[in-house]
């Protein structure tokens, strides 16, 4: 039986897009697919795409879509991504936000069902993610976001890594004020230093199964926003740097060693990459490639 849209929603997934038009009708569609036993709604926010995102949003909206309540904002005017993210954040109205780019999608109908369950029967737990593969522009599995975790639960420090612990598209977390602030907002990665926060209030919890799809494309964040990489290390250690003074120095001796190690990679003496030795073995197991 499906839930009433009418009902306060358990679930919000936040879904911001721009310049999406050939991938957001299958974001929007992989939510629309979600079989739950509790009500949801989607908010989709276009940050003043400058091209058919919304006549493509508009579209697939006149789809049925009777599984969940559908908040469309198209802005006047374009807010930058993070802008755009927190204004459409203060809309959520669930218990509960999973997080949705406009060119990523999910692979798995019961993915919310099965990340609200655990939450709420793990009232420690602050939020949960999953494993993600990774496509081309066609769609083609090119192979995984993070093969390979030591633990299914992790800690605030365990998200100070060179790399983000996990893909936005996996995330579900409880709806709380999470006092990001100004500064945070202002730089790239702002997601990364949104699980940090999050898992600050209780453990982020992994289940290990791929359900969602992280799109590589010349358009998204990564390929626009850190397309060098100077501009990569010194947004990372601008980020533990906020991340450092947000925790009032509680963690600064872990935060401090990630920033070393960027700053060596600035000066190109300690190159980042997946050992050689676990690069042969994923290739030769599942003939995949390894994103960082």
């Amino acid at each position: 039986m499906l839930p009433e849209a009418s009902q306060q929603p358990t679930v919000s997934v936040v879904m911001i897009t721009y310049g999406h038009e050939a991938f957001i009708a299958q974001a929007i569609r992989s939510v629309f697919s979600q079989k739950t036993f509790f009500p949801f709604e989607l908010i989709v926010s276009n940050d003043h795409s400058p091209d058919r995102t919304d006549e493509v949003i508009r579209e697939v909206l006149s789809e049925n879509h009777d599984n969940c309540e559908v908040h469309y904002i198209n802005r006047a005017s374009n807010l930058g991504m993070n802008r755009n993210f927190m204004q459409t954040l203060l809309q959520a109205k669930g218990k509960y936000i999973a997080l949705l780019e406009g060119d990523d999608y999910w692979t798995d109908a019961f993915k919310l069902q099965k990340q609200i369950d655990y939450l709420e029967q793990h009232a420690d737990c602050s939020g949960t993610f999953h494993l993600t593969q990774t496509v081309d522009v066609s769609g083609k599995v090119t192979g995984w976001f993070r093969p390979g975790y030591p633990a299914h639960r992790f800690t605030t420090v365990d998200t100070f890594r060179l790399s983000v612990l996990f893909h936005t598209s996996s995330f579900v977390y409880r709806n709380r004020d999470y006092k990001i602030t100004e500064d945070m907002v202002a730089l790239p990665g702002l997601d990364m230093m949104l699980f940090s926060v999050v898992a600050e209030q209780g453990y982020l919890a992994l289940l290990p199964e791929v359900m969602s799809a992280y799109r590589l494309h010349g358009g998204g964040i990564t390929s626009t926003n850190l397309n060098s990489q100077e501009k990569y290390h010194t947004n990372r250690i601008r980020i533990f740097e906020l991340l450092d003074v947000f925790f009032k120095g509680k963690y600064h001796k872990k935060i401090n060693r990630i920033i070393g190690m960027h700053q060596r990679m600035l000066r190109g003496k300690h190159p980042y990459t997946v050992s050689y030795r676990v690069q042969l073995k994923l290739k030769k197991l599942f003939g995949i490639k390894v994103h960082e």
